[in-house]
């Protein structure tokens, strides 16, 4: 895994009475307000492929049959690859309408894998392509168990860098010290990626193995938060 770190200082002064104090910081004291940034690459672990069933028929039933034993095939087929989960999702029945009138049925439903072993996930959703499901989707992303470990580096590294901005804003402005106040702590990432529209998978040869390639999220903390200025301050 890849680290940068990414620093953000803002400053708010606020002295004298006649000042608005900011938050927890009396208005007699000199605060600043610091933000620092820690950001971590983080290697996708998990896939996640989204595969549909879909049939159209003139009864409502005959469509629904269709749909149920082709998912029927697939949920055995998915669970018979170890280290993968699979479930359904989302099933629906619409009416098909040309020129105003109803010609026909559509039963829709999604089936759901998810696996760490990506390729038994690729080679299971060409397997499954070809038994007449279309791929609707697949995702990369991180495990929770993951995002945890890397949370709790990117928490450090975040505070440690806060820290480090604080002592150097009390020492700019020619105090001895600081007493951290409140402090916020907000994490983010940039979700599971690369994701692949139905239509463009579609196109592919039943026999075609699906190409992967997890990559990396991206994971972002921030801490923001008030450092009140300690000691006598020195005139320059």
């Amino acid at each position: 895994m890849n680290k940068t770190a990414a620093l953000i200082f803002s400053l708010l002064l606020v002295t004298g009475a006649a000042a608005q104090p900011i938050a927890s910081i009396p208005g007699d004291v000199t605060g600043v307000t610091l933000t620092a940034s820690a950001t971590m690459q983080v290697d996708n672990d998990r896939m996640t492929i989204h595969l549909q069933a879909q049939s159209e028929k003139p009864t409502a039933a005959a469509a629904a049959a269709e749909v149920n034993a082709a998912m029927t095939k697939a949920l055995a087929t998915a669970k018979g690859v170890s280290g993968v989960t699979a479930k359904t999702l989302n099933y629906s029945t619409d009416q098909v309408m040309e020129k105003g009138r109803m010609v026909r049925w559509r039963v829709t439903q999604l089936l759901e894998i998810e696996t760490a072993d990506f390729t038994a996930g690729a080679n299971l959703a060409t397997r499954l392509q070809d038994d007449g499901l279309l791929l609707a989707s697949l995702t990369f992303g991180v495990s929770p168990e993951a995002r945890r470990k890397a949370s709790a580096k990117l928490q450090h590294d975040a505070l440690v860098q806060w820290q480090a901005i604080a002592k150097e804003a009390a020492t700019s402005m020619g105090y001895a010290g600081y007493t951290p106040g409140r402090l916020t702590v907000n994490a983010s990432d940039g979700g599971p990626r690369p994701r692949f529209a139905a239509q463009a998978m579609a196109a592919r040869a039943p026999a075609e193995s699906v190409a992967v390639s997890a990559g990396s999220s991206e994971m972002v903390t921030t801490v923001t938060g008030e450092a009140i200025l300690t000691g006598e301050r020195r005139r320059n």
